[in-house]
């Protein structure tokens, strides 16, 4: 049954529910905001169901509007991803690439693998989406992701995973805990205080993870998940008694009045995950590359600040000047020894 509702209808409806009022809705949408209100009304006769309260300040959205305006959420962002997607393979680039995340990426191998993926294959559009494990793993199979990396093997989903590397994992804690003296601390050092984390990933998963390596060591602690951002999480650690776990990549990143110290021996092991039936050919190059960088070698170690390259090593690298692959010698160059070099073009497919 054809309802009449216009793409105009959902966007008008989207930004207002987004700018809780019709005058900004309507000053980012550029019209006036009588032909939005009008636009807004009539939708709603069409569903037959009022979607805003409309008050002197500003609108609200009824039950009908809050279910409808996710829907229609989910339905633009679908659009609009068809429409890039259609746009890149109309304008004759190689494709695109979607990957989600738990959190940052500055971590010394996905950063190497970015890197490496972007000078090998710099047609390759690289889009990241950020999110928790349950989201990104049912964004995956309903393809609206291509891969994911997350802090554990996914099994019994439809997935497929590989392990790629791992992190250390770090207590946050307030300058003056007395633990903060030490270089390093054990999971029984977390005995009787309160760790917290926020709701936002990857603080779920990151709860799950201390959970289950207290309850198996049998330390009692207080473990509470926070409906607060991770930021909020640290200026309370930074506060109080409250302590937090952190990966890696997040230790590196200083902040006022938080000290990061090393669980002795522990590790997160994070991998891929993808859908076996996604025959993106963007997919297969990159798991391809993630594969051969995840090799335990000596000389595979991501050097991502040039200065640290020898000199030497850059000028072999791009030495032979009529080699087809010169150019591509010299970026790789940049981030990973001869060795290596030498080692992806022999391993990755380049076509």
């Amino acid at each position: 049954m054809d309802s009449g509702i216009e793409l105009r209808h959902l966007r008008y409806a989207i930004a207002a529910a987004e700018q809780g009022s019709f005058r900004r809705a309507a000053a980012i949408l550029g019209i006036q905001v009588s032909a939005l209100s009008r636009c807004i009304r009539d939708l709603e006769d069409r569903i037959g169901a009022s979607l805003f309260n409309r008050r002197s300040h500003g609108v609200q959205l009824t039950f009908a509007g809050k279910r409808f305006i996710q829907r229609a959420s989910r339905l633009m962002t679908d659009l609009n991803e068809a429409l890039h997607e259609a746009e890149v393979a109309g304008a004759g680039r190689e494709g695109i690439l979607r990957i989600g995340v738990l959190s940052s990426l500055t971590c010394a191998f996905p950063a190497m693998l970015i890197n490496v993926h972007r000078a090998i294959y710099a047609d390759v559009e690289t889009v990241y989406a950020e999110a928790s494990t349950v989201d990104h793993i049912l964004a995956i199979r309903q393809n609206r992701l291509d891969i994911a990396f997350l802090a554990h093997a996914v099994e019994g989903e439809g997935c497929d995973s590989a392990r790629l590397w791992s992190e250390r994992v770090f207590v946050a804690m307030a300058a003056n805990n007395p633990l903060c003296h030490r270089e390093s601390v054990e999971w029984g050092d977390l005995d009787g205080r309160r760790l917290i984390f926020s709701a936002t990933p990857p603080g779920p998963e990151l709860q799950q993870f201390v959970t289950k390596r207290l309850m198996g060591l049998g330390v009692q602690a207080n473990v509470a998940l926070l409906a607060v951002y991770r930021d909020t999480v640290m200026h309370v650690v930074a506060g109080g008694a409250d302590v937090t776990v952190v990966g890696e990549a997040r230790a590196t990143e200083p902040f006022r009045g938080v000290v990061y110290r090393p669980i002795r021996g522990e590790s997160l092991f994070f991998h891929a995950v993808w859908l076996p039936e996604n025959d993106n050919p963007a997919l297969r190059r990159f798991l391809s590359l993630a594969r051969v960088l995840a090799k335990p070698c000596a000389d595979c170690v991501a050097r991502m600040d040039r200065l640290e390259i020898q000199g030497n090593e850059i000028l072999e690298a791009g030495a032979a000047s009529h080699d087809r692959d010169a150019s591509l010698r010299e970026r790789l160059g940049r981030i990973l020894s001869k060795r290596c070099v030498d080692c992806l073009l022999r391993n990755v497919p380049m076509d």
